[in-house]
């Protein structure tokens, strides 16, 4: 259907055309279509190619070179370290030439940030900050221009690195580097004067407290009572450097009154220039125990003017509120001698008072009327405040010292030491009950070999460690003298003396530290000091090792040691270290006791022991096995500012409360170590004398010299001084009895065994496994002869005994032939046996050999006894039953070879007219002396006592005959004569002024006149 409608539409479309086609039509114009170009692309422009934009440059990328300005301040061998903080970039240099000097830094340096320098010359130290690298070097090709960069390092530069270094580590924040151009443009004053400070540093006298330069200036920059003491104290230098190093600016020289008169601030601390408030009178005034201070500054115009009412308006100020009238006395110390003027016109710069407010006898306040010297009750006068400040005293204490009931006391320390009585120590004190010795530590790279101890016996005892091969470190360090020497201070390399005493080397090994300034912590560290020490041994450790190295026995001895022949200076102090830890205490009754034997002290011992734990105070510094905790104290005998002076522990640390601080040694064997104290002041322990006790032991009871002014405590301008030591807190006044005091001494003898002279065993070290447990026996040291000083008289004759010496003291006799030989033939003569004969009179050497040993003994041939007629024309005195022999004439010493120090007479004749050179010589010369009379076979001769000299002149002081002793007999009066007795606790002997009759002392090493007594 559908189909056929499609054909029928189809016709009838076809047939209308059809009959269109049959009209005329006129063709329609050929249109032809336009030609369209497709659209031009425009032509695709390609952009130029840009180089790539590189990161800004952050680092150098080329090695940096600088010229370091030094000018002469450091010295060659100083060091210079130029840095930057931010990348760790570091290089050091070696000051070996004069600047400037060059100094090349790596690639890699922030651009951004500065550089630091730090020099180094000993103590001084200068330090310098630049610009930023990228300003130095101004960017990473700058490196390769012509000129080169210069940073400055001198004092200034420093104090402006100081001033920008706010918590004062020694470099500069970016925050603090970012200053540094505000300080140099505002602080410049500032920046001159620290600078000043520094450079004093380098100036003849300074004193430099600190650990170096830059320590100090920190110090003075923060603390300005340390900024004010040190210009005091190094006046001089600073003066110096001011005219070095700014010599337009004039220097100010110190006020001269400000040496009596101290001016402080309102705080109380000392100024040196500028405003003040206060002054100090630091003059002494004769029963006046304290400090003095006015209330009066730089700002009073005058004494202000006051009625009765405003005295009760005390006023404060410098740190006080203490503030008082002043006394008649007290006020009167400010005037000059007329009594109406200013003793110190620059200070007090205003007109006198007409009359001033003063406390009368009766402690009122009163008007004193100068011109008239008058007292008026009431009116107007002018005000001016004072204040004492006392000083401290030693308080008195009040207890019971009577001795306990014995058996109670025993059964009270009979059990465990942990139920002993309560000891009685300062809170704060770390300390150990008393106890038995521990094993001995060895440490783990030095552990014990018994062929290491037999090494460093050897190296111990021998001579040729010492530069002139005469002293060992047994000279110092005795066996027989319990491993001290028995001196105030040690003898060294050509008789030097030092200035401490040599501490013994018993239980050294248990010691955390070595040397009275613990400046080493371990015995190997120590060995070696000694050794170099110019005043000790003073051998160069390089010919140590070259002595040892070709000798015949060492290399071989090493082998044994270490395992092989290598000698090292390591080897040396590890072998020594060895052997001293080998010298421990013997067991002493003190030792049995703590190990259970609780009858091992006596009564007296044990009420000391209890004593020392208790009242003593001992424990607070001798506490635990070893009695010590090997501290370090201050008992006020450094002699700080005065002769003697040891500042000990602070040289060390340069820390002020190290000042005057000292080891505190061991008090096991104490009995065998005297004289003691750093500087063995004291001879003594715990002695009864007299009625009362002396020692060590009686000087703790006062509490030494902690309330002795200017010593414990300061006084005067030394109150401002903040490196004045100060005593330990751990002193104090005891009060304890005489008898207490010698029970302490008691107890501390039976802590004190005779010291061992031979190593002791593995068992006795308390070592459970070593590689031999062979005792370790004495070994010879040299040749020794007996008499050790021989004498004899012309014509005589007197056989040597020679022997070898060994390390233990004893004698062995020596294997092998003897060589004897007389180098003074003309005086003395000696033969195979060692039989030496007087030919003439004076010294003469004789020379003994016997295999690697030698000896050179000096012989003394004498004449017959002295004639004192040459001097005294009644050459012997009697007193009693004792005879007194006229002091020798120096031509009877000569003759007699008898050594003296020097000569006395009395050259105008005034007071001998029979004058004679008598000769004078130190106490330990005279008791030689008198002892050489006994030798020579003339009577029982002897130093006598204080006593038995003073009962001499007494017996003709009564009579009134000592001018006829001067006048007619000759005897010398001038000379004061030494006696026999100790030293007293300053060290000085007694000796006798025949002049007045009366006893006086004197240091031992002076030298004065000796007259000898014996028995009738």
């Amino acid at each position: 259907m559908k189909t056929s409608l499609l054909l029928v539409s189809l016709l009838i479309l076809t047939a209308c055309n059809d009959n269109q086609s049959q009209t005329p039509v006129t063709p329609p114009p050929v249109v032809t279509p336009p030609l369209v170009e497709p659209p031009v692309e425009p032509p695709i422009v390609v952009p130029p190619t840009e180089p790539p934009i590189e990161p800004a440059p952050t680092h150098t990328r080329t090695e940096l070179a600088l010229n370091v300005g030094l000018g002469e301040r450091l010295g060659a061998g100083a060091t210079l370290v130029l840095r930057q903080l931010a990348t760790g970039i570091e290089v050091t240099r070696v000051l070996d030439q004069a600047s400037p000097l060059a100094m090349t830094l790596p690639p890699g340096l922030l651009l951004d940030q500065p550089l630091e320098l730090v020099g180094t010359d000993g103590s001084y130290i200068l330090r310098a900050s630049s610009v930023r690298v990228a300003d130095l070097a101004a960017g990473a090709g700058l490196a390769r221009r012509v000129g080169v960069p210069a940073l400055r390092l001198d004092e200034e530069a420093t104090a402006l690195f100081l001033l920008a270094d706010q918590n004062g580590d020694g470099s500069l924040s970016q925050a603090e580097w970012g200053r540094l151009e505000e300080i140099r443009l505002q602080q410049q004053a500032a920046i001159q004067d620290y600078a000043t400070l520094l450079l004093a540093q380098r100036q003849p006298g300074a004193e430099l407290n600190y650990p170096d330069s830059w320590q100090m200036l920190l110090a003075l920059r923060d603390d300005k009572g340390a900024r004010s003491w040190y210009r005091r104290s190094n006046s001089g230098p600073i003066l110096a450097a001011q005219t070095q190093r700014y010599p337009a600016t004039p220097s100010q020289p110190d006020e001269p009154e400000t040496a009596e008169l101290l001016r402080l601030d309102d705080d109380g601390l000392l100024v040196t220039s500028g405003a003040w408030r206060c002054l100090h009178d630091v003059r002494t005034a004769s029963g006046v125990k304290g400090s003095q201070y006015w209330l009066w500054g730089s700002d009073s115009a005058g004494l202000p003017l006051a009625t009765r009412l405003r005295l009760a308006e005390v006023p404060t100020g410098c740190g006080r509120s203490d503030w008082r009238l002043p006394t008649l006395s007290e006020f009167e110390r400010l005037l000059a001698a007329d009594r109406l003027s200013w003793r110190y016109p620059n200070t007090f710069a205003t007109t006198m008072p007409e009359q001033v407010w003063l406390r009368d006898g009766s402690a009122q306040a009163r008007l004193y009327h100068l011109a008239t010297r008058s007292w008026l009750d009431e009116g107007e006068g002018s005000l001016l405040w004072y204040a004492l400040a006392p000083y401290p005293v030693r308080p008195l204490v009040d207890r019971d010292s009577s001795q306990p009931e014995m058996s109670a006391l025993r059964a009270q320390y009979t059990g465990p030491s942990a139920q002993w009585p309560a000891a009685r120590v300062d809170d704060g004190v770390e300390w150990q009950e008393l106890g038995p010795l521990p094993a001995v530590p060895f440490p783990a790279d030095n552990p014990y070999s018994r062929a290491k101890v037999v090494l460093g016996q050897q190296l111990f005892f021998d001579k040729q460690l010492s530069q002139a091969k005469d002293i060992s470190c047994a000279s110092c360090h005795d066996p027989q003298k319990g491993w001290s020497d028995g001196l105030s201070v040690s003898v060294g390399h050509l008789g030097q003396k030092g200035t401490r005493n040599a501490p013994t080397i018993l239980n050294a090994a248990y010691s955390s530290s070595q040397f009275w300034d613990g400046r080493v912590a371990s015995l190997e560290e120590q060995s070696l000091h000694p050794i170099k020490n110019p005043v000790e041994m003073a051998l160069d450790h390089d010919e140590l090792l070259a002595r040892l190295r070709a000798s015949s026995d060492y290399p071989a001895a090493f082998a044994q040691a270490f395992g092989d022949e290598g000698i090292t200076l390591e080897r040396i102090a590890r072998a020594i270290a060895t052997f001293e830890r080998t010298i421990i205490s013997r067991d002493s009754d003190f030792e049995r006791f703590v190990r259970g034997d609780t009858q091992a002290l006596s009564d007296k011992a044990l009420w000391g022991m209890h004593l020392y734990r208790t009242e003593g105070r001992c424990m607070n510094c001798h506490s635990g096995p070893l009695l010590s905790q090997h501290q370090f104290e201050s008992v006020g005998l450094a002699y700080y500012g005065r002769n003697l002076e040891d500042r000990g522990r602070f040289l060390q640390t340069r820390q002020k409360a190290d000042m005057g601080r000292f080891k505190t040694p061991s008090l096991r064997d104490v009995a065998f170590t005297g004289p003691y104290m750093h500087n063995g002041v004291f001879p003594i322990l715990a002695q009864r004398v007299g009625g009362s006790v002396q020692g060590v032991v009686a000087m703790y009871n006062f509490g030494v010299t902690k309330w002795s002014s200017g010593v414990g405590f300061p006084t005067g301008v030394d109150q401002h001084d903040p490196f004045f030591p100060k005593a330990s807190d751990h002193l104090h006044a005891l009060g304890l009895s005489n008898d207490e005091l010698e029970a302490i001494g008691e107890f501390l003898r039976s802590a004190s065994a005779e010291p061992r002279r031979t190593p002791a065993t593995v068992a006795e070290l308390g070592l459970a496994q070593v590689d031999d447990a062979t005792p370790v026996a004495a070994i010879a040291i040299d040749l020794q002869v007996t008499p050790a000083m021989p004498q004899l008289e012309v014509g005589r004759t007197l056989a040597l005994q020679a022997g070898l010496r060994l390390s233990d003291g004893a004698l062995s006799p020596v294997n092998g032939p003897l060589q004897w030989r007389s180098e003074e033939p003309e005086r003395v003569s000696v033969d195979a046996n060692g039989v030496i004969q007087g030919l003439a009179v004076g010294p003469a050497r004789i020379q003994i050999s016997a295999g690697k040993y030698a000896l050179a003994v000096t012989v003394q041939v004498v004449d017959a006894q002295p004639d004192f007629s040459q001097g005294c024309r009644h050459p012997e005195l009697a007193a009693g039953q004792l005879i007194f022999v006229c002091p020798l004439t120096r031509a009877e010493a000569d003759r007699l070879a008898i050594d003296y120090d020097g000569t006395a007479q009395d050259e105008e004749g005034d007071y001998n007219p029979f004058t004679a050179d008598y000769v004078v010589m130190s106490q330990a010369r005279a008791r030689s002396y008198c002892q050489q009379l006994v030798a020579r076979g003339h009577d029982n001769w002897r130093l006598p006592v204080a006593q038995e000299l003073a009962a001499l002149f007494a017996a003709y002081h009564q009579r009134g005959e000592e001018m006829k002793l001067l006048t007619e007999q000759g005897w010398p009066l001038y000379s004061r004569l030494w006696s026999s007795d100790a030293l007293n606790d300053k060290g000085e002997a007694p000796l006798f002024d025949p002049g007045s009759g009366e006893l006086i002392t004197d240091l031992p090493q002076e030298a004065h006149g000796v007259a000898c007594v014996r028995a009738r």
